[in-house]
C-alpha cells in the first residue's frame, strides 16, 4: 500500500519538475541563458541522469512492474531517496553555481579531509555529524526517559 502512495507522489513529482522546466523555458526570463547552460551543460548528469532518471523514472518503473517484491520496493525506495538528495544538491549547489550578477560560475569541491574548522563544518565529516546527531540524541534520551517497554517477565 505504501508503494502505491509512493507511485502517486512520483507521478506528482515528475509532473511538477517537468512543468517547472517547461515554464522556465517558455517564459525565458533574462536568467534563462545562464540557467540553460547550467541545466543542459554543467549539471546535465546530476539533473537528468541522477535526479530524473535514477531518482524518479527507474523507481517509477520498478513500482509499476507487476508482482512487487520487498527487495524491489526497497531498491525503489532507496533510488527515490537518491533522487530527493540529488534534487536538494542541485537546488543548493546548482543554485550557487552562477552568480546573481551573471559574472561567471563557481565550482564546489566537497572537502573530504578537513584542514580547519570551516572545512570540517562544510565537508564530509560535518555532514556525517549532522546525520548521526539525531540517533545519538535519541539513544541518550531513551536512557533517561525509556520509550520502549523493557519488561522481560512475559
Amino acid at each position: 500500500m505504501t508503494s502505491r502512495y509512493l507511485i502517486m507522489f512520483l507521478v506528482l513529482a515528475i509532473t511538477l519538475e517537468l512543468l517547472d522546466l517547461i515554464f522556465r523555458g517558455y517564459t525565458a526570463v533574462k536568467s534563462w541563458d545562464i540557467l540553460r547552460s547550467v541545466i543542459y551543460g554543467r549539471d546535465f548528469v546530476n539533473i537528468f541522469i541522477l535526479q530524473y532518471g535514477l531518482g524518479n523514472l527507474v523507481p517509477f518503473i520498478l513500482f509499476l512492474i507487476p508482482g512487487l517484491t520487498i527487495r524491489r520496493a526497497a531498491a525503489g525506495s532507496l533510488l527515490v531517496l537518491l533522487g530527493v538528495f540529488m534534487m536538494r544538491w542541485n537546488v543548493v549547489i546548482g543554485g550557487q553555481a552562477f552568480s546573481s550578477s551573471f559574472a561567471g560560475f563557481m565550482h564546489y569541491q566537497l572537502p573530504i579531509w578537513p584542514h580547519d574548522m570551516e572545512t570540517f563544518k562544510e565537508g564530509l565529516f560535518g555532514a556525517l555529524m549532522v546525520g548521526i546527531t539525531p540517533f545519538a540524541l535519541f539513544w541518550l534520551v531513551t536512557r533517561v526517559l525509556p520509550v520502549f517497554n523493557r519488561d522481560d517477565s512475559h
